[in-house]
């Protein structure tokens, strides 16, 4: 895997301490309660996955006597780094790993509407824990995403995607400064499920 670099970001501060390592045994998010208070973070796996379904039927009428129905398709690919976009996509453990309260990092996506209808895509994530996960489109800024951290709600990212077109996002992860000394040794996988439904032809 070769993704591209991403966007680490630091605000608030965190008083000194000795970094420890968490080993990797599932993927998930794993914190790490330091003596001094603060406290190191380490997300094992980020999973995305892109849905699609099957477009509403679309008719057309030839000169003639007869009509004819044709269906169109949509499906929806995750592009990431240099790899092949694909239908479920895995961050690498590394790429959040280190992080403090406060911190945030950006993961830059491409979406892929390879069908030949135009879509919308609405975006969801599995469970919500301690972290915040953001999504949005364009490249990542070097600021917190504006608005509401995503929940199992699927809400709206974008709505008129055209055929064969591509969409740029960040995806976000944020460790609030207001996260509780509870979540020492705690761990929490999360997927962010990528939705496309038909909106035109």
């Amino acid at each position: 895997m070769n993704p591209q670099a991403p966007e680490r970001r630091r605000r608030g501060r965190a008083s000194p301490t000795r970094p420890t390592r968490a080993r990797l045994r599932a993927p998930g998010v794993r914190a790490v309660l330091s003596g001094a208070g603060a406290m190191l973070v380490g997300v094992l796996a980020a999973v995305l996955m892109a849905g699609g379904s099957t477009a509403f039927l679309t008719a057309t009428t030839p000169v003639g006597t007869s009509g004819t129905l044709m269906a169109g398709t949509s499906n929806l690919l995750i592009g990431e780094g240099a790899n092949a976009p694909a239908q479920s996509v895995t961050i690498p453990a590394g790429v959040y790993q280190g992080m403090l309260p406060g911190d945030f990092i950006g993961h830059q996506l491409i979406l892929h509407n390879t069908g030949d209808v135009e879509v919308e895509i609405s975006m969801s994530l599995s469970s919500v824990s301690a972290w915040e996960t953001r999504v949005a489109t364009g490249a990542c800024p070097a600021t917190v995403l504006p608005g509401a951290a995503l929940g199992p709600t699927p809400v709206v990212l974008v709505s008129d995607v055209a055929a064969e077109a591509t969409v740029t996002v960040c995806l976000q992860l944020l460790l609030p400064l207001t996260t509780p000394a509870s979540t020492e040794n705690t761990s929490a996988s999360f997927t962010v499920v990528f939705d496309s439904r038909q909106t035109g032809e």
